[in-house]
């Protein structure tokens, strides 16, 4: 069975951050990265945002705390799209 990885990069304060390695089962079919995001956070407004301010409209969230960045991984270490 081929396994990916999906790495969550969360805040958790305003100078740092966490790393959180999530398991993605792949089987019959290939999953991307993309996919894999998609399905393991939730996008939710910014309460923050204002017309023609440089904040983002939508926050990435994962089990509460804001995704600054993702990547994958295969079980070999190889980076995956």
């Amino acid at each position: 069975m081929n396994m990916l990885f999906l790495i969550l990069g969360l805040a958790t304060a305003s100078t740092s951050y966490e790393l959180v390695k999530i398991p993605v089962g792949m089987v019959a079919k290939q999953i991307t990265c993309q996919q894999a995001f998609n399905k393991y956070v939730k996008f939710v407004p910014n309460p923050n945002y204002k017309a023609n301010s440089m904040d983002v409209w939508i926050n990435a969230k994962y089990k509460g705390k804001t995704v600054l960045f993702h990547y994958c991984k295969d079980k070999f270490g190889n980076w995956k799209e």
